[in-house]
């Protein structure tokens, strides 16, 4: 699978202007991306808000929450996140907004949400895995074990196209996020090689970072795992057609109809299963084969 190593830096399907992103969290976009320019402030947001407001979850999720057409604005806890969509321009007003592994994640998050939103685009608070040369989309509530099961995948030498925001185009393209997956302190004594993070402005812990490794920009997208807990075994289960859609709209990052309803349709067309585990990091190698397996036959 080609990696591009030469173009446009950024994530999600945007080439970023800025030198303010540590350079091994960005990835090669396509050389028709569109450019944002990307800048911090230590001034206090003025004037009037914008259209567009967000929140921060407390699993570190970005969500939309009131979508217009022309501003965005992003509240973190000690920074707002201002999105001009007219000049491709988004500034981050606030203290502590210098430090650049706080910007590849959350903050690059929540322009990723806006610029696919108003590009027509989905954004889905997922990861993306690739198996047998495809993306799948990893769906999972907080606390089911998302990011301790990329990070598994990534061990085992899958590529990760994303961790915590996908973004897929309307060809069904999977678009690569930064390389970065996050840890909660008790899921990264399995994996010591995740380096400590200071608490930001969202976090008031620290978390654990893990870096993975190259892919390429946006990959064909095959379908969606749902994860689940179980105590009965690793278990892969379809999810109906009629029931797909719901559950992508449950994921869909902005609280508005998307742009593109077609799309949405496209999407609940390609398979989805659920796939559930017990809490226990022994069941990851069996979750591991049974998502290949799925992978393998679709």
């Amino acid at each position: 699978m080609h990696h591009a190593s030469i173009g446009p830096k950024g994530a999600y399907g945007i080439a970023l202007d800025s030198d303010l992103f540590p350079a091994q969290r960005l990835i090669c976009v396509a050389p028709d991306a569109q450019h944002w320019t990307f800048s911090t402030s230590s001034a206090p947001v003025s004037g009037q808000a914008p259209s567009l407001r967000a929140e921060v979850q407390s699993d570190g999720a970005v969500h939309a929450s009131s979508v217009q057409d022309h501003s965005a604005s992003v509240e973190f806890e000690d920074a707002t996140l201002l999105i001009d969509r007219a000049q491709r321009s988004a500034v981050l007003h606030g203290s502590g907004t210098a430090d650049g592994e706080l910007l590849a994640h959350p903050v690059l998050a929540a322009l990723g949400i806006v610029a696919a939103h108003w590009a027509g685009w989905v954004p889905l608070h997922a990861g993306a895995v690739i198996l047998n040369g495809r993306a799948w989309g990893v769906l999972a509530e907080r606390s089911v074990g998302k990011s301790t099961t990329m990070a598994s995948l990534a061990r085992a030498g899958h590529g990760i196209v994303t961790d915590d925001l996908l973004v897929i185009d309307d060809r069904l393209h999977a678009h690569a996020g930064p390389r970065s997956i996050d840890l909660r302190a008790e899921s990264a004594v399995d994996f010591p090689e995740a380096e400590e993070l200071r608490p930001d402005l969202h976090h008031e812990r620290s978390r654990f970072r893990l870096t993975p490794g190259p892919v390429p920009a946006s990959v064909p997208l095959a379908g969606f795992i749902r994860l689940e807990w179980s105590e009965d075994g690793v278990s892969t289960t379809p999810v109906r057609p009629v029931d797909r859609l719901a559950v992508i709209g449950h994921t869909y990052s902005v609280s508005a109809r998307m742009k593109n309803p077609r799309l949405s349709l496209d999407l609940a067309a390609l398979p989805m299963y659920v796939v559930a585990r017990p809490p226990r990091l022994s069941s990851i190698p069996e979750t591991i084969a049974a998502l290949e397996s799925l992978a393998a036959g679709a």
